[in-house]
């Protein structure tokens, strides 16, 4: 397994072995991780139609798994309940993990503030996201 640390949306630093095949894929998955966030950021229809094309049909979602209609209803409850988003990677905090040329594994923090009319909630959480090469495209397999 390969463990890069990355810390701009175009580089990559791997420690403790040779560089490898991998680091394309790091590159893929850290730029697919910039626009996931990125795009819970945008309208709530523009997020799910988006968000349709991300995820496998079957999800580990929080440590259960769920279908991809499953997961499309949560995010749908929760862009309506906070119609107002903003995420932003930490980004010297992403560090992804390949472990083949077809799966890699996105950690990191995110801040966000969210609100609606009445409410506004902000914090910082970290984020963990296994990504599955599916028919050249990459999905995520697992959200936590």
């Amino acid at each position: 397994m390969r463990a890069y640390d990355l810390t701009t949306p175009t580089a990559a630093t791997q420690h403790n072995e040779p560089s490898g095949s991998f680091s394309s894929q790091v590159l893929s998955v850290k730029k697919e991780v910039y626009d996931f966030m990125n795009a819970t950021n945008r309208p709530n229809d523009t997020s799910l139609d988006y968000l349709q094309g991300k995820y496998r049909e079957q999800v580990n979602y929080f440590g259960k798994m769920r279908s991809k209609a499953d997961v499309l209803k949560d995010k749908s409850a929760f862009f309506r309940k906070w119609p107002i988003r903003n995420y932003s990677i930490q980004s010297s905090s992403v560090a992804v993990t390949c472990e083949n040329s077809s799966e890699c594994k996105a950690e990191g923090i995110v801040d966000w503030n969210v609100s609606n009319s009445t409410l506004n909630s902000v914090g910082s959480a970290s984020f963990s996201m296994l990504w599955a090469l599916e028919e050249n495209n990459w999905k995520i397999s697992s959200e936590t």
